[in-house]
């Protein structure tokens, strides 16, 4: 039994009155066996008077208070939150290795690339973000791979009202990392080993993929002997067209006359945390553009839709308040209020 600062008492084992009894055992090797049975009563008499019962709400209160300003030291109230009707992607992540590239002394130039109407902050600090980003340079070690662990992280935000859907297929655009990997060598011979892409995680959590590379490869074997003796060979001059650029207005993406071959693979391990501003607008306009984009993102699981991250974030709150509300019942600190 312990009595703290505020007069709480409190007894363990619990009060077992209604329930099965606690069992002692004192069985020695040999010896006949022997066991205690024993309950926990409470028979202090009912608080029939009011002045009691209301000490009794005040010293739970006390108690309650003095817990939360526990949890404020601990955690702290002072967070940054977007704003009423943004959402903010927190994305991180690391190169961690390649393999299957013809050439060693490998780094990797990389970018994100994101929608317009989008902001973005390369990693926490909100310094001016670069162009582009590059790895250290690995050499091939075991099993043929090649080792980075390069670290990445960037800060996003774009607000749901500004990305209204225009009509049922609508799609939300989204952010997504370019790749080109590079080989120099001990004799300054350039070579591109690889483009690829990968999309931003569409919902949150963390994840390890593979992105699958190609290389554009010039005509007849002049273009494949100098690429082995001295380096250089076809390449792209913008980053962005890895894949359809963002830009792009036509109907079709014609890649004609434009000679690839596959290359090799890098292992990307990549993590995204969401935090949404709430609107304040009574039945919150999100609700509406939700479920607009959930109807218009079916059959497309490579991109996320906002109603991916507000369903989410909302069941996890509502699971936090029903266990919160469960604790505080058996605790009997909701009929104090």
């Amino acid at each position: 039994m312990q009595v703290d600062s505020e007069g709480l008492l409190a007894v363990q084992p619990d009060f077992n009155a209604s329930r099965s009894p606690y069992v002692i055992d004192v069985s020695r090797p040999g010896k006949v066996a022997e066991k205690y049975e024993y309950h926990l009563e409470h028979a202090s008499e009912n608080m029939a008077r009011r002045m009691d019962l209301e000490k009794e709400k005040q010293l739970f209160r006390a108690l309650y208070q003095r817990y939360s300003n526990h949890q404020a030291v601990l955690v702290g109230n002072d967070f940054d939150m977007p704003k009423d009707g943004y959402t903010r992607l927190y994305y991180s992540g690391e190169i961690v290795d390649a393999d299957g590239f013809d050439h060693d002394d490998l780094f990797v130039h990389f970018l994100l690339e994101i929608p317009s109407g989008w902001t973005s902050e390369w990693g926490s600090s909100g310094d001016k973000e670069p162009a582009h980003f590059s790895s250290q340079i690995a050499q091939r070690r075991k099993a043929g791979r090649h080792f980075f662990g390069c670290p990445f992280g960037w800060n996003m935000e774009y607000s749901a009202e500004s990305h209204l859907p225009t009509d049922s297929n609508y799609r939300l655009d989204w952010p997504r990392l370019l790749f080109e990997v590079v080989s120099l060598d001990a004799w300054n011979r350039y070579r591109v080993e690889g483009y690829g892409f990968l999309d931003v995680l569409s919902a949150v959590g963390s994840a390890v993929e593979t992105v699958h590379t190609w290389i554009p490869i010039g005509e007849g074997s002049n273009a494949k002997l100098r690429r082995y003796l001295v380096g250089g060979g076809a390449e792209l001059e913008n980053l962005n067209y890895v894949t359809v650029p963002r830009d792009f207005k036509a109907k079709e993406f014609s890649r004609y006359g434009f000679r690839t071959a596959g290359a090799g693979r890098l292992r990307v391990r990549h993590t995204l945390i969401v935090q949404r501003g709430i609107s304040t607008n009574g039945q919150n306009k999100l609700s509406y553009i939700s479920s607009r984009y959930h109807r218009g993102f079916r059959g497309d699981p490579q991109r996320a839709s906002m109603a991916t991250f507000d369903q989410a974030v909302e069941r996890v709150l509502e699971a936090f308040k029903r266990a919160r509300r469960r604790l505080l019942e058996a605790r009997g600190i909701l009929n104090v209020d």
